[in-house]
């Protein structure tokens, strides 16, 4: 800093100002002692009265000197321009995009340390963008879970930290069409074999009868009754299959507005007589103040219906099904429970895809379709709620968040 300090180009710039003024003291110097000389000899003398006589001998000297001066100092600071000019083309050919341009000069002055923050710059931005267009490289063969470097508080950095977003998206994007793919082949692999087991009994027992292979009338009405019972399973499959299909395909809601403690209140009372013959007691437990919701009503029967079927088919050891309805911020919470054996750790992350079921014999005797909780699902979430499950050796319950309704949320805290 001291040595930028003694030769500063403010110093360079001086003293080529004061080696101008002295050079041109200098030349006006001779000149005058040249004229003084010659001023008695011919042919110079005329030229010289008539110039001092007609001028005047400060005027020559300022006409001679100015001039003098001016190119003295042109040509005594021309490195130092000459030096900032490389500079200045070389921070255009950066703007050109070109990051390896010859930039340092030795001039042991600022425009050196410039030079070489420029050319430090240019160096460090040729890297970084090197980096960049690898890393863009790698991520367009097809290594999506590459990253490249992120600079904090940098432009560039900015560009980088998108691009590796762009990736991160990409790749989840190709993972859902992956995930989309197989869960297409195992929704095909799951409705063939759950369509043809029900379909082959049918058509067992319809060969038997066609082909009278029956003892008495007796015997062919059972065969009838399996076939009739086969078939109503075959129904329901189809029913929920379609269900599921149109939930999942932009079915639109008719949404109204709705209370919530009156629909489940509802819902418990219809319920009574299926839970009295199976041996179960309902119970419903509601907030003091209403709660209001704007929800599909058919759709939220088809929802909770389904986990209360569920609740009933899987907790009957328990002879309770507690159904709780709490306002929780800007939500209604309901919790649907019961006390029968609980859901294996293993087997709860995935009891709302489709056609899961916790008895992996895929026996329609022990076990549902496989879509109700699938569908109850993508009911809840098309209302913009939630649906999740809790299960220990106590109880399990399924606990649904509804948004409630804006202009009902003040009357209800009141």
């Amino acid at each position: 800093m001291n040595r930028l300090w003694v030769v500063s180009i403010r110093w360079k710039l001086l003293l080529a100002m004061l080696l101008s003024a002295a050079i041109t003291a200098i030349i006006l110097f001779v000149m005058h002692s040249l004229a003084t000389f010659l001023i008695e000899t011919e042919p110079f003398s005329v030229l010289i009265k008539w110039g001092i006589n007609n001028l005047g001998s400060i005027r020559i000297l300022i006409l001679v000197g100015v001039p003098l001066f001016i190119i003295s100092y042109i040509l005594l600071s021309r490195p130092v321009i000459r030096n900032l000019l490389r500079v200045q083309e070389a921070l255009k050919q950066i703007g050109e995009g070109n990051f390896q341009p010859d930039v340092l000069v030795q001039s042991y002055d600022e425009i050196e340390a410039t030079s070489r923050y420029v050319h430090d710059l240019a160096a460090d931005l040729n890297r970084y963008l090197d980096e960049m267009i690898q890393g863009l490289k790698l991520i367009a063969e097809g290594q999506l879970q590459h990253s490249i470097p992120v600079k904090e508080n940098h432009k560039l950095g900015e560009v980088a930290d998108s691009i590796n977003q762009m990736a991160r998206q990409l790749n989840h994007l190709m993972q859902e069409e992956r995930k989309a793919e197989q869960s297409k082949n195992d929704l095909i692999t799951g409705v063939s074999h759950d369509l043809r087991t029900p379909l082959t009994s049918i058509l067992g027992f319809l060969g038997v009868i066609k082909q009278d292979r029956y003892r008495d009338e007796v015997e062919l009405r059972h065969y009838v009754d399996i076939a009739y019972s086969k078939a109503e399973r075959l129904k329901l499959l189809i029913d929920d299959l379609f269900e599921y299909t149109r939930m999942n395909n932009g079915m639109p809601l008719d949404s109204k507005l709705m209370a919530l403690d009156d629909f489940l209140q509802q819902l418990m009372d219809e319920y009574v007589p299926i839970m009295h013959e199976a041996g179960i007691t309902g119970r419903l437990t509601l907030e003091q103040h209403r709660v209001f919701i704007s929800a599909d009503g058919e759709l939220l029967v088809r929802a909770f219906a389904n986990i209360i079927q569920n609740a009933m088919q899987y907790g009957k050891e328990g002879k309770y099904i507690d159904v709780t309805l709490q306002q929780e911020k800007e939500h209604a919470v309901v919790s649907i429970a019961n006390y029968g054996n609980p859901i294996p750790a293993s087997d709860l992350p995935f009891i709302f895809d489709r056609f899961y079921r916790i008895d992996k014999s895929r026996s329609l005797e022990t076990g549902g379709t496989g879509l109700g909780l699938a569908i109850s699902r993508s009911i809840i979430e098309k209302h913009r709620g939630t649906i999740r499950a809790e299960s220990d050796t106590q109880r399990t319950a399924f606990i649904l968040s509804l948004p409630l309704l804006h202009e009902h949320k003040q009357k209800t805290t009141q």
